[in-house]
Order: C-alpha cells, then sequence, then structure tokens
C-alpha cells in the first residue's frame, strides 16, 4: 500500500514536470 501510494506520487509529479517540460520547449498545442 505504502509503496504504491508512493509510486503515485511520483509518477504524478513526474507527469506534470514532463508536461511542464514540453510547454516550456513547444507550443501547448497538446493536453
Amino acid at each position: 500500500m505504502l509503496l504504491e501510494t508512493f509510486a503515485t506520487k511520483v509518477s504524478k509529479k513526474g507527469y506534470f514536470f514532463y508536461h511542464f517540460l514540453l510547454f516550456s520547449i513547444y507550443p501547448p498545442l497538446h493536453l
């Protein structure tokens, strides 16, 4: 349970960070 919650938090942070990098490099054409 704890490991799954940790993985979910990390994946969510990585997801937002990944899109933040994409938006900073490319124009926001995708969501």
